[in-house]
Protein backbone atom coordinates (compact mmCIF):
# COMPACT_ATOMS: atom_id res chain seq x y z
CA UNK A 1 0.00 0.00 0.00
CA UNK A 2 1.22 3.46 -0.99
CA UNK A 3 0.49 6.04 1.32
CA UNK A 4 1.02 10.31 0.93
CA UNK A 5 0.54 12.90 3.31
CA UNK A 6 -0.51 15.91 2.65
CA UNK A 7 -1.00 19.29 4.53
CA UNK A 8 -5.02 20.15 4.96
CA UNK A 9 -5.29 22.90 2.48
CA UNK A 10 -8.69 25.57 2.29
CA UNK A 11 -9.03 24.81 -1.47
CA UNK A 12 -9.16 21.28 -0.80
CA UNK A 13 -12.48 20.42 -0.66
CA UNK A 14 -12.65 16.30 -0.73
CA UNK A 15 -9.97 16.14 1.81
CA UNK A 16 -11.65 18.46 4.24
CA UNK A 17 -15.09 16.69 3.86
CA UNK A 18 -13.69 13.56 4.11
CA UNK A 19 -11.35 14.40 6.92
CA UNK A 20 -14.99 15.88 8.74
CA UNK A 21 -15.95 12.62 7.91
CA UNK A 22 -13.34 10.83 9.19
CA UNK A 23 -13.42 12.80 12.00
CA UNK A 24 -17.02 12.81 12.97
CA UNK A 25 -17.08 8.98 13.05
CA UNK A 26 -13.67 8.41 14.95
CA UNK A 27 -14.17 11.33 17.92
CA UNK A 28 -18.05 10.88 17.86
CA UNK A 29 -18.27 15.07 18.13
CA UNK A 30 -20.19 17.75 16.04
CA UNK A 31 -19.01 18.41 12.62
CA UNK A 32 -19.70 21.83 13.23
CA UNK A 33 -17.37 21.67 16.61
CA UNK A 34 -14.66 19.76 14.51
CA UNK A 35 -14.41 22.29 11.34
CA UNK A 36 -14.44 25.29 13.93
CA UNK A 37 -12.11 24.23 15.97
CA UNK A 38 -9.95 22.01 14.33
CA UNK A 39 -10.23 22.14 10.08
CA UNK A 40 -10.49 25.89 9.50
CA UNK A 41 -7.94 27.46 11.67
CA UNK A 42 -5.51 25.34 9.72
CA UNK A 43 -5.46 27.60 6.63
CA UNK A 44 -2.59 29.78 8.13
CA UNK A 45 0.86 29.51 7.08
CA UNK A 46 1.23 28.98 11.19
CA UNK A 47 -0.06 26.31 13.55
CA UNK A 48 -2.67 24.62 13.76
CA UNK A 49 -1.49 21.98 11.12
CA UNK A 50 -3.69 18.98 10.25
CA UNK A 51 -1.88 16.53 7.96
CA UNK A 52 -3.57 13.63 6.64
CA UNK A 53 -2.58 10.35 5.71
CA UNK A 54 -4.07 9.02 2.59
CA UNK A 55 -4.10 5.71 0.27
CA UNK A 56 -3.52 4.89 -3.33
CA UNK A 57 -7.06 4.80 -3.51
CA UNK A 58 -7.41 7.94 -2.28
CA UNK A 59 -8.97 6.68 1.29
CA UNK A 60 -8.49 8.32 4.73
CA UNK A 61 -5.50 5.91 6.50
CA UNK A 62 -5.00 8.70 9.12
CA UNK A 63 -4.27 11.95 10.53
CA UNK A 64 -2.55 14.50 13.10
CA UNK A 65 -2.87 18.04 14.20
CA UNK A 66 -0.30 19.71 15.43
CA UNK A 67 -1.86 22.77 17.66
CA UNK A 68 -0.24 25.61 20.24
CA UNK A 69 -1.47 25.30 23.50
CA UNK A 70 -1.68 28.07 26.42
CA UNK A 71 -1.50 27.45 29.65
CA UNK A 72 -1.48 23.47 28.95
CA UNK A 73 -0.82 20.66 31.39
CA UNK A 74 2.03 21.13 33.68
CA UNK A 75 2.94 24.79 32.73
CA UNK A 76 3.65 24.47 29.61
CA UNK A 77 2.42 27.23 27.41
CA UNK A 78 3.17 28.24 23.64
CA UNK A 79 4.42 25.12 22.72
CA UNK A 80 3.37 22.77 20.10
CA UNK A 81 1.30 19.77 21.03
CA UNK A 82 0.51 16.74 18.72
CA UNK A 83 -3.28 17.01 19.05
CA UNK A 84 -5.12 13.72 17.59
CA UNK A 85 -2.74 11.13 16.30
CA UNK A 86 -5.39 8.39 14.85
CA UNK A 87 -5.29 5.65 12.31
CA UNK A 88 -7.89 3.45 11.34
CA UNK A 89 -7.31 -0.13 12.55
CA UNK A 90 -7.14 -1.40 8.90
CA UNK A 91 -4.00 0.86 8.94
CA UNK A 92 -2.10 0.44 12.08
CA UNK A 93 1.31 -1.50 12.14
CA UNK A 94 2.00 -0.37 8.57
CA UNK A 95 3.70 2.33 9.34
CA UNK A 96 1.28 5.58 9.28
CA UNK A 97 1.18 6.43 12.69
CA UNK A 98 5.05 6.83 12.48
CA UNK A 99 4.96 8.67 9.12
CA UNK A 100 2.01 11.17 10.93
CA UNK A 101 4.27 11.80 13.71
CA UNK A 102 7.72 12.56 11.68
CA UNK A 103 5.71 15.01 9.54
CA UNK A 104 4.43 17.03 12.46
CA UNK A 105 7.86 16.65 13.83
CA UNK A 106 9.55 18.53 10.69
CA UNK A 107 6.69 21.13 10.84
CA UNK A 108 7.66 21.74 14.38
CA UNK A 109 11.44 22.09 13.01
CA UNK A 110 10.23 24.40 10.02
CA UNK A 111 8.12 26.45 12.24
CA UNK A 112 11.48 27.19 14.66
CA UNK A 113 10.23 24.78 17.86
CA UNK A 114 12.97 22.67 19.54
CA UNK A 115 10.09 20.38 21.51
CA UNK A 116 6.71 18.96 20.75
CA UNK A 117 4.41 17.88 23.46
CA UNK A 118 1.76 15.21 23.75
CA UNK A 119 -0.47 13.56 26.19
CA UNK A 120 -1.51 10.08 25.78
CA UNK A 121 -3.81 7.75 28.38
CA UNK A 122 -2.57 4.50 26.92
CA UNK A 123 -0.52 4.56 23.60
CA UNK A 124 2.49 5.34 25.92
CA UNK A 125 4.94 2.40 25.03
CA UNK A 126 3.96 3.30 21.31
CA UNK A 127 5.50 6.99 21.49
CA UNK A 128 8.82 5.71 23.61
CA UNK A 129 9.49 3.61 20.64
CA UNK A 130 9.45 6.83 18.62
CA UNK A 131 11.98 8.62 20.66
CA UNK A 132 9.77 10.06 23.19
CA UNK A 133 10.75 10.80 26.75
CA UNK A 134 7.88 10.67 29.56
CA UNK A 135 7.49 14.60 31.33
CA UNK A 136 4.96 14.09 33.55
CA UNK A 137 1.56 13.08 34.82
CA UNK A 138 -1.65 15.32 34.70
CA UNK A 139 -5.34 14.35 35.08
CA UNK A 140 -7.60 14.80 32.22
CA UNK A 141 -10.50 16.51 33.59
CA UNK A 142 -12.93 15.86 30.26
CA UNK A 143 -12.38 12.00 30.12
CA UNK A 144 -11.74 12.33 34.10
CA UNK A 145 -8.33 10.26 33.39
CA UNK A 146 -4.80 10.25 34.44
CA UNK A 147 -2.12 11.28 31.04
CA UNK A 148 1.61 10.49 30.55
CA UNK A 149 2.67 14.08 29.41
CA UNK A 150 5.63 13.41 26.66
CA UNK A 151 7.57 15.37 25.21
CA UNK A 152 10.60 14.57 22.04
CA UNK A 153 13.26 17.23 21.28
CA UNK A 154 12.77 17.76 17.45
CA UNK A 155 15.51 20.41 16.86
CA UNK A 156 18.77 20.33 18.10
CA UNK A 157 19.09 23.85 19.72
CA UNK A 158 22.77 26.02 18.49
CA UNK A 159 24.64 25.38 21.84
CA UNK A 160 24.15 21.30 21.77
CA UNK A 161 24.59 21.26 17.33
CA UNK A 162 28.44 23.39 18.30
CA UNK A 163 29.06 20.49 21.10
CA UNK A 164 28.30 17.91 18.64
CA UNK A 165 30.60 18.80 16.31
CA UNK A 166 33.15 19.17 19.29
CA UNK A 167 32.79 15.80 20.58
CA UNK A 168 32.66 13.97 16.68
Amino acid sequence: MYITIDRLAEEDLLSRAQLLNYLTEAWKEPREEIAANYIRPSFTESLPDVFIAFTDRGDVAGHVMLVIEEKWYLGIDGEPWICGLYVPEEYRGQGVGRRLMETAENACRRHGFNHLYLDTAGARDYYLRLGWEEYGEAWWQAQGKTVTVMRKQVMVDRIRRRQFRRSA
